[in-house]
């Protein structure tokens, strides 16, 4: 609905004619704020973007390194559980009564060191005297417990002396 004002050509149109384009070039501040309201949004969402994204690394990380920790603890509980699994057999043949050289030489071996990190074995008779002995998964020869260390044997010394008689 265009009118012609006194010949001129100068057309009116009436504000709903001209619409938002006409409104934005009358009124460029709403031009601005509509840009810097636009900016805003994208860069609150590309915020929200990178904190989700930071989130699922770190929760991703924190799941491996607990992995990696239950894995770790379950070695070494199957380390222990090898470990106590083989004592009664260790008690049955190194014991005073029942002492089994031939059974000790196979099964104290290296694999103590390797497996349990147990960097000295020592098989001791109530006497002192070192029946068999590990130093680093290699087997040593001692006389006695003082020649491993002195200091252990006198402490094993006088706790056997406190020790009552049976």
């Amino acid at each position: 609905c265009a009118r012609t004002i006194s010949g001129r050509g100068l057309a009116l149109h009436s504000n709903s004619e001209r619409g938002w384009r006409a409104a934005l070039y009358n009124h460029p501040i709403l031009l601005i704020s509509g840009l810097f309201l636009t900016g805003l949004l994208l860069v609150v969402l590309g915020n929200n973007y990178a904190e989700d994204r930071e989130a699922r690394s770190f929760a991703a990380f924190t799941e491996r390194l607990m992995q990696t920790f239950v894995e770790q603890q379950q070695r070494e509980l199957e380390k222990l559980v090898r470990d106590y699994a083989v004592w009664d057999d260790f008690f049955n043949h190194a014991h005073d009564d029942s002492f089994d050289q031939e059974w000790l030489d196979r099964n104290v071996t290296d694999s103590l060191y390797r497996n349990f990190a147990v960097a000295d074995a020592l098989v001791v008779a109530t006497d002192q005297r070192v029946v068999h002995a590990l130093n680093r998964g290699e087997s040593v020869t001692l006389a006695t417990l003082a020649e491993w260390n002195h200091e252990f044997a006198d402490i094993w010394r006088r706790q056997l002396r406190l020790r009552p008689a049976t």
